[in-house]
């Protein structure tokens, strides 16, 4: 059986959702993900909904340059790339 080619961007996918060291959970904890997909052109908005909600829970803000954000908001963790 043949596989398909790899699609372009494959390698780069797969290096940036393998750049960060997955979140420690400690038994038992309830999760919830949420994946949403949006353009380039769209991060100023991305980064901003991010910056709202931790300006909501007097966290630290990301920097606007970086491209994942993770911090312990009190009631639940938050972890965006």
């Amino acid at each position: 059986m043949k596989l398909p080619p790899d699609h372009p961007q494959r390698i780069e996918l797969n290096d940036e959702v393998h750049a960060r060291p997955p979140e420690a959970l400690t038994a038992p904890a309830r999760l919830s993900y949420l994946a949403l997909f949006s353009n380039g052109g769209d991060r100023a908005a991305d980064v901003e909904a991010i910056c709202n909600l931790a300006r909501r829970f007097r966290a630290p803000l990301p920097e606007t340059q970086d491209n994942h954000y993770s911090y312990d908001l009190g009631p639940f963790r938050v972890k965006w790339e």
